[in-house]
């Protein structure tokens, strides 16, 4: 989905499997863009991550007459 059709997709794989590409050239423009940043800051800089993650599944769906007296 995150690449819309098959052509996409496709091309981001044959990109990712070119072993001149590699994690550390795909984020090094982010990471000089980070240090500039932190370096025009001037004080303290906060780095705040939530990780919260919420799931509205049910494993068994709970029938309503269960709770009848």
């Amino acid at each position: 989905m995150a690449f819309q059709d098959w052509c996409n997709t496709k091309a981001a794989y044959r990109f990712l499997s070119n072993p001149k590409v590699s994690e550390q050239v795909i984020l090094s423009g982010h990471f000089e863009a980070t240090r500039s940043r932190f370096a025009a800051s001037g004080g303290p800089v906060l780095i705040l991550q939530d990780t919260t993650e919420f799931s509205y599944k049910q494993e068994k769906a709970a029938r309503a007459d269960r709770f009848d007296t």
